[in-house]
């Protein structure tokens, strides 16, 4: 199944940008549901592009915790994480 997704995971620390962050999503609803994406890396700019097969109900993974943020979306979309 090839990446035809994007979703843009904005990581924000102590109100700002924060780059270098490693992060992922995992797909909790449909036929998918516990799947989870590659590992994308934070710009400069503190944005993850994260290239998905499937769209849905996420969880976001920022260095490999979710349970410190506890933030969740829709992908494909825009969601900011603040850590």
């Amino acid at each position: 199944m090839s990446n035809k997704y994007t979703t843009e995971v904005i990581v924000v620390r102590n109100g700002k940008p924060s780059s270098g962050h490693r992060v992922s999503l995992e797909f909790t609803g449909g036929v998918l549901s516990g799947g989870l994406t590659n590992d994308f890396h934070t710009n400069s700019s503190g944005v993850a592009f994260v290239e998905h097969a499937s769209t849905g109900s996420v969880k976001v993974y920022v260095d490999g915790n979710h349970s410190n943020h506890g933030t969740t979306g829709r992908a494909p979309g825009r969601i900011t994480v603040y850590i």
